[in-house]
């Protein structure tokens, strides 16, 4: 309750005390205890406006007023109108204890776009509602069951929006329960509890958040989310202990058309008058929008944009989009990405199973745009083969080539390993996964050593990983693609030993170890890209060795070349500074002799056998 003394300009006409039938249906108590005093309780909190909207009713009129306490207020008020002020407060704590729907935002109700079960539920609760209000008139032992829905959909599907609608209606606040604090957390008598992370809950948790939600009176529903059907419907067994009235209410994708009539109604919330047809080629074809999400930072740009160039609202006067967003890329035309692909030296199959990929996710792409048909298939990949044999780079310019055709938002590759996705404890597991994805949002996700998320023991907090890395790549089949990389044979089992993984990856790249001519390609690629040059006797001394070395278990097939280019230069630049500097050209300073790679072949040589002696303790 909030308590306030009021000053009153004394040339209006003294006022009586309002009576009981007044109390029971404001939010207000007022006691006039002199020609110029009154002391007013109201259970919310009052601007000066407000309290000058209450005593306009009675004709009074404010000067000033003062936030005082309870004490204060039943001292002044006097014990013989306590009476009044009990009853006041006891009809305020029973209307505290009801859901209350707002008359303004049921209207809105049917102007929700799609969502049609999630209003269809809303109605059932509304009318339930008033059934218990006419019920309670005649019983006061009429029980009343909380309600779960389980909010299934993805991103941007409207699920935020509905649990902000459902704060709107009934003027209470969403409770984001986590479970991974100690005890269970508090849940207010304005609040309704929602649960994001349902790997969180275990049967303790879920008994203790039945019992909550039973007790509460001015709550009735709590919201549990997922995001995939599989899951919905897991949960939903799993309440079914503890809840009798548990919804399944699917958000299913938006489409075009409702993703326009979402934008529109947007922009004319924020006096934007646009064109229809230049609102569908933002929509479509600039943005590629394809949820609600999406459609909201769209309109938020465009409401900047507005600001920006000082735009008037008029029904008559459309906004001019000149200048708004023209860095944007549309469907690009440069082929930057895929020249570097194909002049990798090697990669012959990887080349061509990356060009079938890239062309079916295109041509899906495309039907999906006439509105045919297409399978959803996964898009995830695993990339096989030993270290240096250039799955890193070809990741990198596989994530350009796909941001190029609009295949994916971000030009983004966001790469880890077991540390980054393996927690310290139990429980830790599953949100350091579900942070890796959020960070790869929109691009590609490299995992590297894939098989290192095996468990060794029970007792390996990577028990977690599998199943959690699985439920993301469900959750987020049209935000991220995952490669997994690694050696050939651990890879292999890795993914023979999770049918989860096998069902979700659609091939996967060999990446052959390079042979000595091809490996001598690189070398001179390399040479060519730090602007040096090898002179002709070069290639013979390099193809001999490679061809000696290239059947070694500990090869690095590309680092290897990159380690002996690095040597051969240090080798470069002390043959040139033991002669004349003073002398040296263009032409000197750029070459590359036989001597250097030689004596950087013996650099390494020396370094194997100081290794191996060390080893073994000679």
């Amino acid at each position: 309750m909030n308590y306030y003394h009021i000053k009153l300009d004394t040339t209006g006409e003294k006022r009586k005390i309002v009576d009981e039938g007044a109390v029971s249906d404001q939010d207000f108590l007022y006691f006039q205890t002199s020609e110029e005093d009154i002391y007013l309780v109201s259970s919310n909190e009052c601007s000066q406006k407000d309290i000058t909207e209450k005593l306009n009713s009675f004709d009074f009129r404010l000067e000033r007023y003062t936030a005082i306490s309870e004490k204060d207020f039943v001292e002044k008020v006097g014990k013989d109108k306590l009476g009044l002020f009990g009853y006041f407060l006891l009809r305020q704590k029973e209307k505290s204890c009801q859901l209350l729907p707002k008359d303004d935002v049921v209207a809105e109700l049917d102007q929700i776009i799609s969502l049609t079960q999630f209003k269809s539920e809303v109605r059932y609760l509304l009318a339930d509602i008033a059934r218990q209000k006419k019920a309670s008139s005649v019983s006061d032992t009429l029980e009343k069951e909380p309600i779960i829905w389980i909010f299934n959909g993805k991103e941007g599907s409207g699920r935020k929006f509905a649990i902000s609608f459902l704060e709107r209606l009934f003027g209470l606040s969403a409770k984001i329960l986590n479970f991974r604090r100690y005890g269970f957390p508090e849940i207010g008598d304005k609040e309704f509890p929602v649960i994001y992370d349902t790997s969180s809950i275990d049967a303790k948790d879920k008994i203790a958040f039945a019992q909550v939600l039973k007790s509460k009176e001015s709550t009735r529903f709590g919201i549990v989310v997922a995001h995939s059907s599989e899951e919905a419907h897991q949960l939903k067994q799993e309440l079914s202990n503890h809840f009798y009235q548990i919804t399944i209410v699917d958000f299913p994708i938006y489409s075009k058309e409702e993703l326009y009539k979402i934008a529109d109604t947007m922009l004319q919330e924020r006096a934007i008058h646009i064109r229809p047809r230049d609102l569908k080629e933002l929509l479509e074809n600039r943005f590629k929008v394809q949820n609600a999400k999406e459609v909201r930072q769209l309109v938020q740009e465009l409401y900047h944009f507005a600001v920006s160039i000082d735009y008037e609202y008029d029904k008559q006067n459309f906004i001019n989009l000149i200048g708004f967003q023209e860095d944007k890329p549309k469907i690009s035309t440069s082929k930057e990405a895929y020249k570097k692909l194909t002049e990798m030296v090697g990669l012959h199959a990887v080349k061509d199973l990356l060009a079938q990929q890239l062309a079916y996710a295109r041509i899906t792409a495309l039907r999906k745009e006439k509105d045919l048909a297409s399978d959803d298939s996964n898009n995830h990949l695993v990339f096989s083969g030993n270290p240096g044999t250039g799955k890193t780079e070809v990741a990198r310019l596989y994530t350009e080539i796909l941001f190029e055709h609009q295949l994916i938002k971000d030009n983004k590759l966001v790469e880890v390993g077991r540390a980054d996705l393996i927690g310290e404890y139990v429980g830790q597991t599953a949100p350091k996964i579900r942070k890796v994805f959020d960070a790869a949002s929109g691009g590609v996700l490299f995992i590297d050593e894939a098989y290192s998320l095996t468990p060794q023991n029970e007792r390996d907090f990577a028990v977690e990983a599998i199943p959690a890395l699985i439920q993301e790549m469900e959750n987020r089949r049209d935000e991220v693609l995952v490669i997994f990389a690694g050696y050939p044979d651990l890879m292999r089992d890795f993914v023979k030993a999770n049918p989860g993984l096998q069902s979700r990856v659609s091939r996967e790249l060999v990446f052959e170890d390079y042979s000595a001519c091809e490996l001598c390609d690189i070398f001179q690629l390399m040479v060519s890209k730090r602007d040096y040059t090898c002179t002709p006797a070069c290639k013979d001394i390099l193809l001999a060795h490679f061809s000696t070395i290239v059947h070694q278990t500990d090869f690095g097939n590309g680092r290897y070349v990159r380690k002996l280019l690095e040597l051969t230069l240090y080798q470069q630049a002390k043959r040139l500074m033991a002669g004349d500097i003073s002398r040296l050209g263009k032409r000197e300073l750029r070459e590359i002799r036989k001597s250097d790679i030689v004596n950087a072949i013996k650099e390494i040589d020396s370094k194997k056998e100081s290794t191996r002696v060390i080893g073994f303790g000679r």
